[in-house]
């Protein structure tokens, strides 16, 4: 995290990429985004990795709704409806993340996973 307070780019980041693997798994009824290779993919290039899952999230809300359970699709659609205030401001930071940023992205991924986890038990099973 910043030091003023403020939540870093990479803890944001971090968030972001923990909402869209909780979208993910509520639709299609996995995600292997939690692996180290993919983590360490979007710590390497956040950028890139990072927009590329967000152009997936329409399609795993769509498959969340197709399933026509309530529970699954009230769940998705939260989770789409919160990208938004996921993104950092200014977007998502080009190059890499540093050892800090690093720790940082991770820090925000599982406090973020957490919070999903308790809320949507039932469904990051």
């Amino acid at each position: 995290m910043a030091g003023d307070g403020q939540d870093s780019e990479a803890y944001t980041c971090g968030r972001l990429y923990s909402t869209l693997h909780a979208l993910r798994v509520i639709g299609t009824g996995s995600s292997d985004l939690k692996e180290h290779q993919h983590i360490k993919k979007v710590y390497s290039t956040p950028r890139d990795e990072l927009l590329r899952h967000l152009q997936q999230a329409g399609e795993h809300l769509h498959r969340a709704v197709a399933r026509k359970e309530d529970k699954r699709t009230a769940a998705a659609t939260k989770l789409f409806q919160a990208l938004p205030g996921a993104l950092p401001p200014g977007g998502i930071p080009r190059g890499n993340f540093d050892n800090k940023a690093t720790a940082d992205f991770l820090d925000g991924f599982r406090k973020q996973l957490s919070v999903f986890e308790e809320e949507f038990p039932a469904l990051l099973d």
